[in-house]
């Protein structure tokens, strides 16, 4: 049975589809009958992110590509990624590796998503070093997520922001 017709009658956890896609990812390889990475991470985070070799996978992609799950919306594969896998210490390691990395830098909603896989130390310094950023409202929001303002070194770095003249771009997470 070709994989399009698996799909039209309920692919998750179909084992043919799950090995399709995982062999579709894989950096530096192309198949014949390989799906479009973009779909098939697509795939994976839909309907296998429950299987370890799926966090394997991705975890790898994270680490080692230029720009990990570049999709049409990369935010919307990120938010995926941290909200199906948090907690996952192989993707929490994968995540610091990447926000580590020169890699990482613009790419400010995507360091705000791969914060919430672990909320790690390396991610709490990311986000607090792009404050001094454009666009100080993606560090602002993971920084009261993950460690609020009863962190000092949090609680510090914001009210400083919010006593700028750069509030504006972080007001509507300001309390009132």
């Amino acid at each position: 049975m070709r994989w399009p017709i698996r799909l039209q009658r309920g692919w998750p956890g179909d084992q043919e589809i799950l090995d399709l896609a995982l062999r579709s990812i894989e950096p530096r390889m192309i198949y014949d009958d390989s799906l479009d990475a973009d779909v098939a991470i697509s795939l994976l985070l839909d309907g296998y992110h429950a299987r370890p070799e799926v966090a394997q996978a991705l975890a790898n992609i994270i680490r080692t590509a230029d720009h990990p799950f570049l999709l049409a919306n990369p935010h919307r594969a990120w938010k995926q990624v941290a909200e199906r896998f948090a907690g996952n210490q192989q993707m929490i390691a994968a995540a610091d590796v990447w926000l580590n990395d020169k890699r990482s830098d613009h790419h400010y909603p995507e360091i705000s998503f791969a914060a919430r896989l672990g909320w790690s130390s390396t991610a709490k310094t990311k986000l607090l070093g792009l404050l001094e950023k454009s666009a100080p409202f993606w560090p602002t929001e993971s920084l009261l997520d993950g460690w609020g303002m009863d962190d000092p070194e949090v609680s510090s770095s914001l009210l400083g922001l919010a006593n700028s003249d750069r509030a504006p771009e972080i007001a509507h997470l300001l309390p009132g």
